[in-house]
């Protein structure tokens, strides 16, 4: 390798420049520019990788040339720019999970996890030690078992699960470790509130609650008090009655300018 400006630079200005580029654009820009700029990025300690929009060779390159286990956040994705990216995970970084030592964020984003990638998915899950928030945003999880099931119930119990509604699942099975979750419609709501014991973050935005009766009122009033309520205004609805549950206030301000 050649030389190379930066290897003169303070670390605390390189890691300055890093704060305004992608983690991805960091490994590939920076990646074997010099032998010094390699020890950097491989103890580079608070890598945040967002595998949304990248190509196959290049997720591969960066997951192979870094320190697994200074990777903090992960989000893979199998949407339209990544399809199979959840697959190649699993197939070819199973045999290391153990180093995601720090891994403290895992997005799932749009994935349909089939059958035989839950007995990887759930090593997995029981590998990452220090994980404390799982979010599965539009994962297709129908045909969830019992395996997977025990794996997400396994979590450490700081971990704060997330997960995206969906109007024809029942989610009853994941009752008891869902901890975060947004509800769009009114059914959702009512289900989330009679199904999720654990529930530390409920979204109302969005849910019209003209209708809301005495009993789901009661449910709101019984949730944990760890639990937080946000809730969106409505201009024409009265609130009083939900005081006492309401933490998270979100006001629509109107401002007209004459």
């Amino acid at each position: 390798m050649s030389y190379f400006a930066l290897d003169h630079w303070p670390i605390e200005l390189i890691y300055t420049i890093f704060e305004f580029l992608s983690d991805c654009d960091i490994v590939l820009s920076f990646f074997n520019t010099s032998s010094r700029m390699n020890d950097i990025l491989q103890n580079y300690k608070n890598y945040t990788f967002k595998f949304t929009s990248i190509s196959r060779k290049n997720f591969h390159f960066i997951l192979d040339n870094i320190n697994l286990s200074n990777i903090v956040s992960l989000t893979l994705s199998d949407d339209r720019h990544t399809g199979g990216q959840f697959g190649l995970f699993l197939s070819y970084y199973s045999s290391s999970f153990h180093l995601f030592t720090r891994l403290s964020l895992l997005n799932l984003h749009d994935i349909k996890i089939k059958k035989d990638q839950y007995d990887q998915m759930k090593m997995s899950l029981r590998q990452f030690k220090q994980l404390r928030y799982l979010h599965l945003d539009h994962v297709d999880i129908r045909d969830i078992d019992d395996h997977l099931l025990s794996a997400i119930e396994q979590l450490d119990n700081r971990c704060l699960l997330k997960i995206d509604d969906y109007d024809d699942i029942d989610f009853s099975h994941l009752s008891k470790s869902i901890q975060y979750y947004h509800a769009h419609q009114y059914n959702q709501m009512k289900m989330a509130l009679r199904q999720f014991k654990q529930l530390r973050y409920l979204n109302l935005d969005g849910v019209d609650i003209r209708d809301i009766d005495d009993h789901l009122l009661s449910a709101i009033e019984q949730l944990d008090n760890r639990c937080l309520l946000k809730i969106d205004d409505y201009d024409d609805i009265d609130f009083s009655h939900l005081s006492k549950s309401i933490q998270y206030y979100h006001a629509r301000m109107k401002v007209s300018i004459e």
